[in-house]
């Protein structure tokens, strides 16, 4: 296959597979198909580059490919949900098969760091679309499920859809930045929308993670008294803000004492208890997994809407835990054994932002679907391809 046509292919599988941002002015059965069709080519292209692939990071995602279609069985055989419906609302975790094709491509790195920059600033443009437009949906939907988006903590909030796409942008450029690469005045401004665009969705999780990333890409470059001075600055400037009279930041504390004073009653800790705990119903759920629930749809997604309905116990809201219920034992391990591997094998400096990315998920994978929604996996998908690309190239320059 030629360059060419690889680039197209990645551009359309990850176009599609997001559902091209989610605009509310396309019908939503089309979007559905859009991503159908892109799992359909990811599928065949991937499978057909798995062999001689399974090294590396190769294993976590052969074995988060097992998990994934092992479980469609649990769901099938202790759940009584349809074959049909199984596939429905599991084909889209499918697409981490394309990791194999991306891994093994003839794209060079610059080739996927164009598309990163390409797919981030057509993210950016239609980020400020809908914030113009607030509180009209343009893109994506409601969280609560209104005709609008509503006020919470102190601002209209919204979640723009994809935001894999977003937090790879921003860990690109903010690496690009440190190292003083060009052009250096677009690093810049991506790197300060990199801050801001999570303040303004008003975020908790995305906020700590970003700044934490940010800063630890900051330190590792500069000597120990720069540091120093820097944490010193750092922790002045987030005083004054913290004790300012800024309706976001208010909103933000306030919610935060309310789940502090929740201690072990806090809604999330419950949820993640009842789904590691109480929810597969046998031995066998409990390591391979209960499957994807057809939410609202089948038995087992009615049974998972009253959870949230009744006790407001969300899948989402736990994060790896909430996939673990889904996939089982080995989908865990396997995003442990990425997340390893991240720390195991070194990158060039100037790729460090796959770091991030995975490091990102690390950090929210716990209290959010960053690791298995569609508004990430297939970015997860691009950046561990990459990995995978760079170390197996460097392996075989070290022979």
């Amino acid at each position: 296959m030629k360059k060419s046509v690889e680039v197209f292919v990645i551009l359309f599988v990850i176009l599609g597979y997001i559902r091209f941002f989610e605009p509310v002015f396309i019908s939503n059965r089309l979007l559905n198909y859009s991503q159908f069709v892109s799992v359909f080519v990811a599928v065949i292209l991937g499978a057909s580059r798995i062999l001689g692939n399974t090294k590396r990071f190769g294993l976590p995602m052969l074995m988060l490919l097992f998990a994934i279609v092992f479980s469609m069985f649990m769901a099938m055989l202790y759940w009584d949900q349809s074959l049909k419906d199984t596939l429905l609302c599991s084909y889209e975790h499918l697409i981490v098969i394309f990791f194999f094709f991306i891994a093994s491509s003839k794209l060079s790195m610059k080739d996927f760091e164009k598309i990163i920059l390409g797919l981030g600033l057509a993210y950016l443009v239609l980020f400020v679309i809908q914030y113009l437009s607030l509180p009209k949906i343009v893109f994506g939907k409601s969280n609560w499920g209104t005709d609008e988006f509503v006020e919470r903590r102190g601002t209209i909030r919204f979640v723009f859809p994809s935001g894999g796409v977003f937090f790879l942008l921003s860990f690109f450029a903010f690496n690009k930045l440190t190292l003083g690469i060009k052009p250096k005045l677009l690093y810049i401004f991506l790197s300060i929308t990199g801050l801001v665009v999570p303040v303004i969705q008003v975020t908790r999780q995305f906020i700590a993670a970003t700044v934490l990333l940010f800063g630890y890409n900051i330190l590792k470059n500069i000597s120990t008294s720069k540091a120093i001075i820097l944490l010193g600055l750092l922790s002045f400037g987030a005083y004054v803000i913290l004790n300012s009279d800024i309706e976001i930041v208010k909103g933000l504390l306030e919610q935060t004492e309310s789940d502090l004073g929740d201690g072990s009653d806090y809604i999330r800790v419950q949820a993640a208890e009842f789904f590691l705990y109480e929810f597969s119903p046998n031995w066998v759920t409990t390591v391979f997994g209960n499957g994807i629930p057809y939410w609202n749809m089948s038995d087992y997604g009615i049974y998972i809407a009253l959870l949230q309905s009744k006790y407001g116990f969300f899948l989402e809201d736990v994060g790896l835990l909430g996939y673990y219920a889904q996939i089982g034992i080995f989908g865990v391990l396997s995003f442990l054994l990425i997340w390893f591997y991240s720390f195991y094998y070194t990158l060039p400096k100037n790729y460090s932002y796959l770091k991030y990315y995975l490091w990102f998920l690390l950090l929210t994978g716990l209290t959010w679907y960053s690791i298995y929604h569609y508004h990430y996996l297939i970015i997860t998908t691009l950046v561990i391809g990459m990995y995978q690309k760079i170390i197996t190239e460097k392996k075989i320059n070290e022979q």
